[in-house]
């Protein structure tokens, strides 16, 4: 519940620097993109690797412009962050859910024209991320073979991670004016500032004595998106 009124509450934001803003400049849009996340992984027996966990975020997004083509923009997203590890010589790997987060970015921009209405634009944002199912814990297990070895594993999700993290987003857009709308695709790298996520994982190499890794996220990963935004003021402009 706390989370749908934050949402609600930048609705309102946005709504009221509509108003405030909407006489020239002002844009109004969505954007989605798939997501990598990344994880650390603390292994002193080396058996273990990172894997893809692939997943999305949607959201809405405003942008105002100021001068000498800079702007802001502010919104919210909606993310799922996935978990998973694998072991070394073995194809096959272990994914799951993670936790899904509502992220309200700030970000400051400058569109750089390359020809005609085709823009560059570098970005640096600072968000805000909230985990929405905090409380939530998992633990599993499994057994792998491959050639002469066999593992066996278990990992718990470690509930001292922090349901409210801090990401850096540093982002690339190339943008395309067509009239009142702009087209964007983009590559985002977020970094992270304080643990969101932590897999706790104990495993035995061919009955060896327990071996104890972790595989930690900051809430990091690359983002590859599109967005796309609508000049408000035109909606009441007289032609």
């Amino acid at each position: 519940m706390k989370i749908n009124k934050l949402v609600i509450t930048v609705l309102l934001l946005i709504g009221i620097n509509t108003q405030t803003w909407s006489q020239d400049g002002t844009y109004l849009g969505v954007t989605g993109c798939i997501t990598n996340d990344l994880y650390v992984i603390k292994d002193n027996s080396n058996y273990l690797k990172s894997v893809p966990l692939v997943s999305g975020a949607f959201g809405v997004i405003i942008r105002q412009e100021l001068i000498k083509n800079s702007f802001l923009e502010t919104g919210f997203n909606k993310k799922t962050y996935w978990q998973g590890f694998a072991f070394r010589g073995s194809v096959s790997y272990s994914t799951s859910t993670a936790f899904a987060a509502w992220i309200i970015p700030v970000r400051f921009g400058y569109r750089i024209r390359l020809i005609k209405k085709l823009f560059a634009v570098p970005v640096m944002g600072l968000s805000l991320g909230i985990n929405e199912e905090y409380s939530n814990s998992g633990q599993g297990h499994g057994t792998l073979s491959f050639g002469q070895t066999t593992i066996e594993y278990n990992h718990t999700d470690n509930n001292g991670s922090s349901n409210i993290f801090i990401l850096l987003n540093p982002m690339v857009n190339l943008e395309l004016d067509i009239k009142s709308v702009q087209l964007g695709i983009y590559v985002e790298r977020s970094y992270g500032l304080n643990t969101t996520n932590q897999l706790d994982i104990t495993y035995t190499v061919n009955g060896s004595q327990p071996i104890k890794a972790t595989s930690t996220s900051k809430g990091q990963y690359w983002c590859y998106g599109s967005s796309t935004k609508y000049k408000l003021s035109n909606l009441w402009k007289k032609k």
